[in-house]
């Protein structure tokens, strides 16, 4: 169904041509300019770099189709991953690494040959070419969407209601750290316990809760836009969404998805992009994400045993701590890892990852043996290490079901992608439709079994929440 306007909030040229700009000055150019200052070019290396220009060609097709627009699942991603690229480093879009030849990714994981490097990275390259090509075809050939039985929405008493569900998230928010002793003891129990997660055991279905304490404010900014900033009520559990889900989990993402929630409801209400705010927005999270950093790191190394004046609030150490901490992850080399290791060292997971995204509802104390996520097993099997390590979705995909993994699921994928957005673009005048598609595209719809677990959580108790609203 075509509606007489973009849904999806129509591109501006100047966006349009920022992502050519993007393609051509940081893709098109590095890359060829890498060729020229190789000094061992080889066909493997010609490889990589062809995959790597035309996958960040391909990137840029759904740009340029008249009814997807910014906000749709197959671009909003990629303006996310520029607008933090911009926000950690505003100026590394002008710096040119090409002074070494051909850009080949290392792994923590061990010291590998440099013909090794290069066949893994072509590898990566390759599925990463096909895991795209495979969405799209995917997205292209799903045809269906999720017929909803939407109920009449009632706004009479909606004030009251509203503010009886915020009410009740301030009660339970008290409640539970009542029940721990303060914000200071619960953050110290994740170090003392030995990790966040050994803290958090046995309690997921109610810390999720903690997690969508953002859905409040914004149902109530969808339906009174405006008015609702006005209400204190409203003031404070927006604030309180911001921060009460890395106060509960230590989930520093949980920070930035709120923030994203807010820019895209913005969007939407006003059909108007915040330029300096997005800015702003995005240099907020990086600098949350230093210094919320600090916090877990100070409490887990320490065994608990830490003080807030431990912290330093400085805004550049926390801007470069947070640039630091990103580079650390991607040195790990997850996705490498993963391919030199499977199947040869390790055996395929047989889709132990994604049940343990099917089976999100069923506690660990009943079904003790549940599987976890792909982060556990990266960590414990591949780096022997206690943390949970995530390879990407398409090294996941691959790690459970070899090379027909990536091209079946990423397939899968693309149809998940059709399905949500035709459902959306059938729906978009229900608030409660626009809320869940908002809280789907803010967490990005990684098909990872973290990504996976985190929308169905996200969607079951939003849309729970909403029915007691009576907006859906």
């Amino acid at each position: 169904m075509i509606n007489k306007f973009n849904v999806y909030v129509e591109i501006p040229r100047l966006l349009k041509a920022w992502v050519i700009f993007y393609f051509i000055s940081y893709n098109l150019t590095n890359n060829i300019l890498q060729l020229f200052y190789e000094d061992n070019l080889s066909a493997s290396l010609l490889a990589i770099v062809f995959l790597r220009i035309t996958h960040g060609l391909l990137v840029l097709i759904p740009f340029f189709i008249a009814r997807f627009g910014m906000l749709h699942l197959l671009v909003f991603p990629y303006l996310l991953g520029q607008l933090k690229s911009v926000a950690q480093n505003p100026l590394g879009l002008f710096s040119y690494n090409f002074q070494d030849g051909v850009a080949v990714q290392t792994t923590s994981l061990g010291e590998f040959p440099y013909d090794v490097l290069v066949s893994l990275n072509l590898e990566k390259e390759f599925y990463s070419l096909l895991w795209l090509i495979f969405m799209y075809a995917g997205f292209f050939f799903y045809k269906g969407y999720i017929k909803l039985n939407l109920n009449q929405i009632n706004l009479n008493g909606f004030s009251s209601r509203i503010q009886w569900v915020a009410f009740a998230y301030f009660l339970f928010i008290f409640t539970f750290f009542s029940y721990t002793n303060g914000i200071t003891a619960w953050i110290s129990e994740w170090g003392a316990a030995g990790g966040r997660h050994e803290a958090t055991e046995g309690l997921g279905p109610i810390l999720r809760i903690f997690q969508v304490t953002f859905i409040v404010p914004l149902v109530w900014y969808l339906l009174e836009g405006k008015k609702a900033m006005k209400n204190p009520i409203f003031i404070t559990i927006f604030l309180m969404a911001i921060i009460i889900g890395f106060l509960t989990t230590g989930s520093r993402s949980s920070v930035v998805v709120v923030l994203v929630v807010f820019l895209v409801a913005y969007i939407i209400k006003t059909r108007k992009i915040p330029k300096i705010s997005s800015v702003f927005a995005g240099i907020l999270a990086v600098l949350l994400f230093g210094l919320l950093g600090q916090i877990r790191t100070a409490s887990t190394f320490n065994q608990g045993k830490w003080s807030w004046s431990d912290i330093e609030f400085d805004f550049q150490s926390n801007l470069d701590r947070a640039a630091d901490e990103s580079e650390a992850w991607r040195s790990l080399g997850a996705d490498l890892a993963t391919y030199v290791t499977v199947p040869e060292r390790i055996d395929f997971l047989y889709g132990k990852t994604y049940m343990a995204a099917i089976a999100f509802w069923l506690p660990r104390a009943i079904w003790k043996d549940k599987p976890h996520g792909v982060g556990y097993y990266t960590g414990r099997e591949i780096y022997g290490a206690g943390n949970g390590v995530p390879p990407g979705p398409i090294a996941e995909a691959y790690w459970n079901f070899g090379f027909p993994g990536i091209v079946i699921l990423s397939f899968i994928y693309g149809m998940g992608i059709s399905l949500i957005s035709r459902t959306y673009e059938i729906y978009y005048r229900s608030p409660g439709v626009v809320a869940i598609y908002i809280l789907i595209i803010a967490t990005g719809f990684s098909f990872s079994s973290l990504g996976l677990t985190t929308i169905f959580q996200t969607v079951l108790i939003s849309y729970f929440i909403m029915r007691v609203l009576k907006v859906i």
